[in-house]
């Protein structure tokens, strides 16, 4: 429990973080689609089951691995949403996390 609690707070951090930092230089550079982006809100939860869903998979078998990150990443794979870089970063950061 304490290492899904660390996984999935550092992958909303990392998550957020990451995602706040392109929509900001996207913003500077004058992309107006980051400026819109940037204004929708979002809260970071699903961040932090998709961060805890990384350090899941690093822990497991390597196929079930491969089943945990197609199935959470696939909003990237169809939709390119923010929110799904964001849940892209969320994941390495939970699979990057060292095992117990």
């Amino acid at each position: 429990a304490k290492r899904a609690l660390v996984a999935g707070t550092l992958g909303t951090l990392v998550g957020t973080v990451a995602v706040d930092a392109a929509l900001l230089i996207g913003r500077a550079a004058g992309v107006s689609a980051a400026a819109a982006a940037a204004r929708a809100p979002d809260y970071g939860a699903s961040a932090i089951s998709v961060g805890a869903a990384g350090a899941l998979a690093r822990d497991t078998r390597p196929v079930l691995a491969a089943v945990i990150a197609l199935a959470t990443l696939n909003g990237l794979l169809l939709n390119h949403t923010i929110a799904d870089w964001e849940h892209l970063c969320a994941f390495v950061a939970g699979f990057a996390l060292p095992p117990p």
